[in-house]
């Protein structure tokens, strides 16, 4: 049955990535307890992979837009004019909300990451570094 070899392969997909992110998780947290240089780098990486899961998320935002009107280039259009590609008069505009959504979170959290390391010493800022390098790095 075709269904069921979609839901298994969904199932052999989602183990591989849940193993692959528990090893790396793992040997991330190993380089931070151990204190492996750059400290930095360790502490991005076990930051990185919820970033990309709220990318993941918000993407799910990325739809057609509603309205009377859509913006496409500098042109304004009535919505459903312009063309998806196929002949069913489905022909609506879309803007990746999702996407958009993820960029600005990112951008905040970089310029929050900034501004709260000027009020920290050095070990708080390898800490705030790696944040931004990992969190805010894989969501924008």
């Amino acid at each position: 049955n075709n269904n069921n070899n979609k839901k298994y392969s969904y199932l052999v997909d989602e183990l591989v990535v849940g193993v692959t992110f528990v090893a790396l998780w793992a040997i991330a947290a190993v380089g931070v307890a151990l204190n492996w240089r750059p400290a930095e780098l360790w502490v991005g990486c076990l930051s990185a992979p919820f970033g990309v899961y709220l990318r993941v998320y918000l993407a799910r935002w990325n739809a057609p837009l509603s309205g009377a009107y859509v913006w496409q280039s500098s042109t304004l259009l009535e919505a459903g004019e312009g063309d998806d590609g196929n002949d069913n008069g489905n022909d609506k505009k879309w803007f990746p909300w999702g996407t958009f959504a993820a960029n600005i979170i990112a951008s905040v959290f970089d310029a929050f990451m900034s501004g709260a390391m000027l009020q920290c010493t050095t070990n708080c800022e390898h800490v705030l570094t790696g944040l931004e390098l990992g969190l805010g790095g894989s969501l924008s």
